[in-house]
């Protein structure tokens, strides 16, 4: 219940209006194309990866090199 959605990251930009529109409609949740980016905001705790399962060993590998708790 503490947690809370503080960024969104796709990388299709339509894809990521249409998710950002269903699960923070209005909200003003940044959003991003480039997951690298992603994880470099300020004051990030963690992150959940859920992309396909060739492309996990960098996201998670850079989350957790950053310090970040991982749901993947």
């Amino acid at each position: 219940p503490e947690a809370r959605v503080v960024a969104l990251v796709e990388s299709d930009r339509q894809r990521l209006q249409e998710v950002g529109d269903r699960l923070a409609p209005g909200q003003g949740i940044p959003d991003y194309t480039d997951w690298a980016e992603a994880i470099a905001q300020p004051g990030l705790e963690a992150v959940v990866v859920a992309t396909p399962a060739g492309t996990h060993y960098p996201i998670v590998r850079a989350a957790l090199a950053a310090g970040l708790h991982v749901l993947c």
